[in-house]
């Protein structure tokens, strides 16, 4: 099993394992003769792996399926990252619900409408039919054609999720007391929120002391877009 390696924060001499007693969070260095927390060691060993992570993201180029874009004369420092990702459940999803809504339409108000005649109770029966076909169009449009969008710029930041222009979206505060972490959705896929028999789609949770709620971004992204972008927000973060 390999060990890993820790250095001295005075002097830099290498610690040998034997000098490390982590139940009372001491290390003993036989070079200098300090002692130092091993907590605080490893917590600085943890930072600086983070701060290789996340250079080494920017230098490289964004992740399939992500586009970033900006606008360098923009004084504002606006930046946009677009995800587009085609979900392999539409080609399941399109057939089924043009066989379940199609045909369940068809004949509760296509019968209707070919004989001329109105009847209050089929109208009625079938508005659940409407509705779920309508949830399901809207399903397969977002799975084929989907967008998730999230700019941010100096102080403010702006998330969008939907076809086209049409979706969802909401307004957050962004500077550099926002703090970007990778975290869950509360609901699972295949099961119900709180519930069994799923798995939660990983996102970005931001926050910020002048706002009460976690803004929530960034759901089913791919993890490597989801890193990619907390480093970027990070890196912006502490510049502004």
């Amino acid at each position: 099993m390999n060990m890993k390696k820790y250095s001295c924060p005075k002097c830099g001499h290498g610690i040998e394992p034997k000098n490390i007693n982590a139940s009372k969070d001491i290390v003993y260095c036989s070079g200098c003769g300090e002692v130092s927390s091993f907590l605080s060691i490893v917590g600085k060993l943890r930072e600086a792996n983070a701060e290789d992570e996340e250079r080494r993201l920017l230098n490289a180029p964004p992740p399939k399926h992500l586009k970033v874009v900006s606008d360098p004369t923009d004084m504002t420092g606006r930046i946009s990252f677009v995800y587009r990702k085609f979900s392999p459940m539409a080609i399941f999803l399109v057939p089924f619900t043009c066989a379940w809504g199609g045909g369940s339409l068809s004949m509760i108000y296509g019968r209707q409408i070919s004989s001329g005649q109105f009847s209050l109770h089929d109208t009625l029966f079938g508005l659940p039919f409407l509705v779920g076909t309508v949830v399901l169009v809207s399903m397969s449009l977002f799975m084929i054609f989907g967008k998730r969008v999230l700019t941010i710029e100096r102080g403010q930041g702006r998330y969008f999720f939907g076809v086209g222009p049409i979706g969802f979206s909401r307004r957050f505060k962004y500077d550099h007391r926002t703090r970007v972490r990778k975290g869950e959705t509360s609901y699972s896929v295949g099961g119900s929120k709180g519930g069994r028999g799923g798995h939660p789609l990983p996102e970005l949770h931001l926050t910020h002391p002048d706002s009460a709620n976690t803004i929530h971004v960034c759901a089913g992204m791919s993890d490597d877009a989801l890193a990619y972008v907390a480093a970027v927000l990070r890196r912006g973060a502490a510049r502004v």
